[in-house]
């Protein structure tokens, strides 16, 4: 017999909500994943080694992008159903008619240490935004949150973030771009600054001006997409509580399922500040402090946080 009981099959001639039990458990629904290889947005490489997605009936199909910019593209295109990453591009996606809604935390800021630092050059003499008026410094995206925190961080540091001429570089390329001179300082993520050790010196907190606690990274999809499929939907947010609560007290196991995906070896990662998930359903709160820094620093359209949250 199926994996649906004798008594479940009955019951499903009575009430038809039974039936797609049946059905999930023979076919597994399948939710293609978008998402950079950062600790910020490792929650799907966890939860599909740990097989909290089979087990919740889905069929996990994972693409790792650059930046979220790129991801938000192909979900709006039809190629990604969710994708991981900064709020900034999907909310001004949604502003330009694209109506991508937020579903999940991912990584948040609660206070140090911090998942995104400021850094520069071992032997520079910069010290704080002060000294960075009119030089250059690189962001994994330009038009997103990695902007909006390094230009924040700048001005609350004695400099002017208007000065300063942004390039946008992977942060892999950080350390060497850095050691040629052809950058002055950087915004960094985990685990590559602490694989850069020794290249690069830490002279700030990037994500403090923005607020005492906010989204760093959160999950994303269509409306459209979220409206047809709201079960699929639904299980995948459950897997994403499930797995930040995992990997919230399992730093050594989640470094090692990270390595198998990321360029940054195991111990480097174990080396690292870890990111901290959220666990809780998603909010406004969360959101609103990222959203009003980006109307002050990359001109976002004035946005309710409340708009851009998807109801189960």
């Amino acid at each position: 017999m199926s994996s649906c009981s004798r008594a479940a099959l009955l019951a499903a001639l009575g009430a038809a909500v039974a039936a797609p039990a049946c059905v999930r458990a023979a076919d597994p629904a399948t939710i293609r994943i978008g998402t950079a290889a950062t600790d910020a947005t490792a929650q799907h490489f966890y939860a599909h080694d740990l097989g909290y997605f089979g087990a919740a009936g889905l069929n996990d199909q994972i693409t790792t992008l650059r930046n979220v910019t790129e991801m938000t593209a192909a979900v709006i295109g039809g190629s990604l159903d969710v994708i991981a990453g900064s709020l900034v591009p999907i909310a001004q996606a949604y502003h330009h008619g694209n109506d991508l809604r937020a579903i999940a935390l991912g990584n948040i800021y609660t206070g140090p240490p911090p998942q995104g630092v400021v850094v520069t050059g071992q032997n520079s003499t910069i010290r704080s935004g002060a000294d960075l008026n009119g030089k250059v410094v690189s962001v994994n995206g330009l038009g997103d949150f990695s902007q909006v925190t390094i230009e924040a961080w700048i001005d609350a540091t004695g400099g002017d973030a208007k000065s300063v001429k942004l390039l946008e570089l992977p942060f892999g390329g950080v350390a060497a771009a850095l050691a040629q001179g052809r950058i002055d300082a950087a915004l960094l993520v985990e685990p590559f600054t602490t694989l850069a050790k020794g290249q690069v010196r830490i002279i700030g907190d990037a994500l403090a001006p923005v607020g005492k606690h906010f989204m760093v990274t959160g999950w994303y999809a269509k409306a459209e997409w979220l409206n047809a499929n709201r079960d699929t939907a639904r299980r995948f947010v459950g897997v994403m509580l499930q797995t930040a609560t995992w990997a919230n007290r399992n730093h050594d196991q989640s470094a090692a399922i990270l390595a198998r995906y990321s360029p940054v070896p195991v111990d480097v990662i174990r080396a690292s500040p870890r990111a901290l998930y959220g666990e809780m359903p998603i909010g406004p709160d969360w959101l609103q402090p990222v959203l009003d820094f980006s109307t002050k620093y990359i001109g976002l359209e004035k946005t309710a946080a409340s708009s851009l949250i998807w109801r189960a």
